[in-house]
Formats: structure tokens, C-alpha cells, sequence
């Protein structure tokens, strides 16, 4: 008889055979065949055949006198602890060698037991042997004669010698325990479900997730019960039922999923069909790793990379507008070359044409003035020399004034004595005078006071949008307005000219406009210019007020 692998309830079925053996051995030892017998020949043989049925399964019986405390055993118990049978009368004798720790439990169950608490008496414990080691006992037994006033007499019962059973007990306990080990530091999560899906067990990291102190609190919950109850558990029940179904694995689920603390992490699970060892599928098996890094470090590339994608368009626009803006420079750079060469040549043109003929006409007048005066032989007539020298001087004054053109087309002298309101109205007197075209000037702006260099680059534009007018738009009104929006001064320029399609590339010969972009360019401001065929044109620029 092997009891090793047996559990409690098959061992006391074991008992209660022997103990109905031996009362067919009792009932023998009265039958009529037996009554031939000795009485010590039917004891002798009913102890033989017990001590058989029991040396097979490593147990003994016993008996003891619960008023007395003495004890009868088969001479196997003490055999399985190394003794003999003559150093044991009373159960103090077996019981002085058991195992301090499970001592008070085996007297509690015994008490127990004789008090009617417990129906028998039945304790698992360690006892000594001869040799010093303890072995594991299962003790079974229950009182079988009681006086008149049923108080306990005898008790009789079994012992079984477990201790293989108890070493392989933990043998498994410690496989079990390596096994947990290994499953807690394992750095993704664990977990087994039966075919119905309930939870068989899972290693600490997956526990911790679902909110559990302990691995023990998973088994027999269900999705449901997870804190992910309401969100991914149909999902994953889903998924279970394939595997078990089909008996076929489901590898790199990606999913995110609701942790205990409200957080949500991203895990890429893998599933497989747990089988028992005649292959049949008894359950499902996942493996989960947390990537929510991963999937962070992703998003954080696709985010970079769509940023390098905006960056590298906005280089490329960047690039093809300085390509534009180095041509127009350069074209700029050229055609400036050309205008200062312009200007030279008309700048002594008009020195040449003017002030040089006057100068000449004054110096040879000077010189016939000298000769009258030197030639005191001959009458002088005073009022002839008063003309001579009238004359000198206009001719003098129309040098001055010469010059003084001159000098206003170098440097508007205007902005510099009078400022730049008082200087727009007098050169848009000027300009009305001269070229016969209504001059509307509107100043919004009380006070205002600009920057010399900046009021020299507004009355430029202004002078180049006049010269643009008069070349181009054939108008017969300009309206000049001087104003603020928020914190930005405005000038607008506007006319009822012609006007022009502003959707038209510039002609390369467009200095005057290229020129006022690059002025309003110098000075952080803006130019807009809108227009249309038969409407007129406005220039509006914009520039932070107080630059």
C-alpha cells in the first residue's frame, strides 16, 4: 500500500477497511470453524494478519487507555522511529518525542476529539527517530468504548508514516515558490485562466497592476473584476475564447490598458493554449510587456519627424524666397549702380547747364564791369553802373536758387528746418504747383514725432510714390493720410489714377517700387499695395509707432 500521493479522505476510507478487517478477524476468532482453536492460536493469527495488512502500507495501529495512559501498539510504529517496543507504555513515551511545534496542536486535537468538539482524531506531525531526524506522521483515531455517563475509555487508531508525502509536498512547495520567483521578476506580466476564464494565477507585476497585495487574490476572479472591467475585458475574453478554441497561439497584441491607479499603458500580449500532459487544452496562457515607452518614444518621433517635415518645408519656402530676394538684390544692387550713375550724370548736367552757364555769364559780365570802371578817360554814367550791377545780381540769385535745387534733390532741406508733417505739406504744395494735380493731406496724429532717420525713409517713399503717380497712373487726385492702429503709425497714399493688376509680375525696370520695399525693409516695417484696373492705387505702410 502506497500512501505518499493519497489524500486525507482516501486514508481514512484505508482505516476504516482495516478496521472492518479486523472485526471479521474478531468475528473469525468466534466462528464455529475456530472453535477448535486455542484462544492464543486465534490472537496470534488475527495479529499476524493485521500486522501483514498494515506492514504494506508503513502504518501501525494503536490503542489507548485514557484513564491510564498506557498504550498498545503494533510493534511498527516504533519500528518506523528505530525502537523497540519495550521502551514505550505510555503515550508521554510518544509524545516527549514529538516536534515542539506541532505538540500543543496534536494535544488540541486530541482534547478535542475526547471532549465531542471533533467527530475522530486526526493530526498531521513531526516526530523524532532514533537516528535524530524527525519524520512526518498522519495520525488517525477515535474512542471506541465509553463508560455508562459516556465518558471516553479506549481510543483506537492509525498511524501512517507521511514523510515522503511531506518531502515531496516540499519539493513542490519550493518548485512552486522558484517558479513564482521567476514569474515576479520577470519584467512584463503572467497570467493563466481555466477554459471558463477564470484566473488560475499570475506572477506580481501583473497583480500589482490589477490592484491585488498578493498573487492568492487573483484566483477565481474574471475580467470583469479587473479594473479594466468596463473597458478592455470583453476584448480580452474575446481573445481567450479564440486560443481555446482554435488551440492556436495569438502572438504581439498591441492594446492599451486601464491600470488600478486610473493610468493607461500600452502592452504588447502574446496568448497560447495551456494543455494538460495528455495534450488537451485546459485553459489560456499570456504574456504581456509593457511598451508605453516605446509608444511614447514613437509618438515622440512621428511628432518630430512631422516637425522636421514643417521645418524642412519652411526652409525650402525660406530658401526659394532668398533665392527671389538674392536675385532682387542683386538686380537691386545693379540697377542702384545705374540710378547713382543716372544721378551723377544728371547732377552735372544741372550743374553744368545751370550753375556752370551762370557762373560763366556772371564771371563775363564781372569782367566788363571791370573794364568800364578802368577805363576812367571816358565818362561813366552812374545809372549805367547801377544797372550793370543789378543785373549782376540777378544773375547772382538765379545761381543761389540753382544751387539750392540742387541741394533739395540730394537732401529734402525741408524735413530737416520744418519736420516731417510741416515738410510733406510744403513739398505736396510744391508738387500740386508744379504738376497741376490735386493734393488731399490728412495728419490724424497730434504731435507727432518721429525718428529723423525714419521720417528721411517715409518722405523718400512718399516722394517716389508722387513720381510713380505722375509717370504712370494719370491722375488728377492724391490723398496723403497720416495715422495710428494700435501701436503702428500708417501712412496711405492713394490716387484716381489708372491703376494695375498687382497679380502682374513687377517689370525689372520697376525701381521705383523695388526701391520703397527695400526702404520699408530697412526700417522693420510693411508696404502693401493694393490696386485695380480703373480704381486707382493705394500704398499703405505700416511701422511700429515710435521707432
Amino acid at each position: 500500500m502506497v500512501i505518499h500521493d493519497k489524500t486525507n479522505e482516501a486514508l481514512q476510507q484505508e482505516i476504516l477497511e482495516l478496521r472492518q478487517e479486523i472485526t471479521s478477524l474478531k468475528a473469525l476468532a468466534g466462528n464455529d470453524n475456530t472453535k477448535s482453536k486455542r484462544p492464543e492460536d486465534i490472537t496470534y493469527e488475527t495479529s499476524s494478519r493485521l500486522e501483514s495488512a498494515l506492514q504494506g502500507g508503513n502504518m501501525a495501529w494503536w490503542e489507548m487507555d485514557i484513564v491510564t495512559g498506557n498504550v498498545t501498539f503494533a510493534k511498527r510504529k516504533v519500528e518506523m522511529l528505530g525502537y523497540t517496543p519495550d521502551q514505550f507504555t505510555h503515550y508521554n513515551d510518544f509524545t516527549r518525542l514529538v516536534h515542539p511545534l506541532d505538540y500543543d496542536r496534536i494535544m488540541k486535537a486530541m482534547r478535542g476529539h475526547f471532549e465531542g468538539i471533533y467527530d475522530h482524531y486526526e493530526v498531521e506531525y513531526r516526530i523524532l527517530t532514533k537516528s535524530g531526524e524527525y519524520i512526518w506522521f498522519y495520525d488517525f483515531g477515535s474512542v471506541v468504548k465509553r463508560n455508562s455517563n459516556g465518558a471516553p475509555l479506549i481510543c483506537t487508531g492509525f498511524v501512517y508514516d507521511i514523510t515522503d508525502k511531506k518531502k515531496g509536498e516540499e519539493r513542490l512547495q519550493k518548485s512552486e515558490n522558484m517558479l513564482q520567483a521567476v514569474l515576479d521578476n520577470f519584467p512584463g506580466v503572467v497570467f493563466w485562466k481555466d477554459r471558463q476564464l477564470n484566473y488560475l494565477g499570475c506572477n506580481q507585476s501583473f497583480a500589482t497592476g490589477a490592484g491585488l497585495k498578493s498573487t492568492f487574490e487573483i484566483v477565481g476572479k474574471t475580467e470583469m473584476e479587473m479594473p479594466w472591467g468596463s473597458t478592455e475585458a470583453h476584448k480580452y475574453m474575446k481573445d481567450d475564447r479564440d486560443v481555446i478554441e482554435s488551440g492556436k497561439g495569438r502572438l504581439h497584441i498591441i492594446g492599451k490598458r486601464q491600470q488600478s491607479d486610473g493610468q493607461h499603458i500600452w502592452l504588447d500580449t502574446s496568448k497560447l493554449p495551456l494543455r494538460d500532459s495528455n495534450g488537451q487544452v485546459i485553459g489560456v496562457i499570456g504574456v504581456s510587456n509593457d511598451i508605453s515607452m516605446l509608444k511614447t518614444v514613437e509618438q515622440e518621433l512621428i511628432n518630430t519627424n512631422k516637425e522636421l517635415a514643417f521645418q524642412n518645408e519652411e526652409k525650402e519656402k525660406r530658401a526659394a524666397e532668398l533665392v527671389i530676394t538674392n536675385k532682387e538684390l542683386v538686380f537691386l544692387a545693379f540697377n542702384l549702380q545705374l540710378v547713382h550713375e543716372k544721378e551723377r550724370v544728371n547732377l552735372a548736367r544741372e550743374i553744368h547747364d545751370s550753375l556752370a552757364q551762370l557762373l560763366v555769364v556772371l564771371k563775363i559780365n564781372l569782367g566788363m564791369f571791370k573794364k568800364k570802371i578802368l577805363k576812367a578817360n571816358k565818362a561813366v554814367h552812374p545809372e549805367d553802373i547801377i544797372d550793370d550791377i543789378e543785373q549782376l545780381l540777378i544773375e547772382v540769385d538765379n545761381v543761389n536758387k540753382s544751387a539750392r535745387r540742387i541741394i533739395d534733390g540730394l537732401r529734402p532741406e525741408q524735413l530737416d528746418l520744418l519736420g516731417f508733417v510741416a515738410a510733406v505739406d510744403y513739398h505736396l504744395n510744391n508738387f500740386e504747383q508744379t504738376h497741376h494735380i490735386k493734393c488731399n493731406y490728412k495728419n490724424l496724429i497730434p504731435d507727432l514725432n518721429i525718428h529723423p532717420d525714419l521720417a528721411l525713409a517715409l518722405f523718400r517713399i512718399l516722394q517716389e510714390s508722387l513720381n510713380n503717380i505722375l509717370k504712370h497712373a494719370m491722375a488728377t487726385i492724391v490723398t496723403i493720410q497720416l495715422s495710428t492702429v494700435a501701436d503702428k503709425f500708417v501712412m496711405e497714399i492713394s490716387d484716381n489714377g489708372t491703376g494695375f493688376d498687382v497679380n502682374k509680375k513687377c517689370r525689372p525696370d520697376s525701381y521705383g517700387l523695388i526701391g520703397m520695399k527695400e526702404r520699408i525693409k530697412l526700417v522693420d516695417g510693411k508696404l502693401n499695395i493694393t490696386s485695380k484696373l480703373g480704381e486707382g492705387t493705394t500704398i499703405r505702410i505700416e511701422i511700429l509707432y515710435g521707432v
